[in-house]
């Protein structure tokens, strides 16, 4: 799968998500101060999904109705990163089918996913 990760994202999930070949654009590395509107555009431009730890990517798909190929929010604050990475790691198989087209919210007990509105995930 092709996604940005948001410059707010830990460089080690970074790193868990291209060990797993996927195709990782860094915010830190190319788009370092860029605004959310402007990442969503170049994801969107760039068919990748977001992933984050900054819950305004959901408000602005969900609510303001951008669009984008879909966004993992992660909400692990204060989890340790072995701890985060241990809980995506284990459910992977059931995030990764739901990525495209939806806003999945990745929370210390549970796994939400909602279809973004019409239109977002083209």
């Amino acid at each position: 799968m092709r996604f940005l990760a948001d410059e707010c994202l830990h460089a080690g999930l970074v790193g868990w998500l291209r060990s797993a070949s996927h195709d990782v654009l860094y915010a830190v590395d190319d788009l370092a101060g860029a605004t959310d509107e402007a990442l969503l555009l170049r994801a969107r431009n760039e068919d990748r999904i977001v992933v984050t730890d900054d819950k305004d990517f959901g408000d602005l798909v969900v609510h303001g109705q951008r669009s984008t190929a879909g966004v993992l929010l992660l909400r692990l604050h204060g989890v340790p990163l072995a701890d985060r990475i241990a809980r995506l790691d284990a459910l992977w198989p059931q995030i990764e089918p739901r990525l495209r087209g939806h806003l999945v919210v990745v929370g210390e007990r549970k796994v939400r996913s909602r279809p973004l509105p019409s239109g977002t995930g083209d």
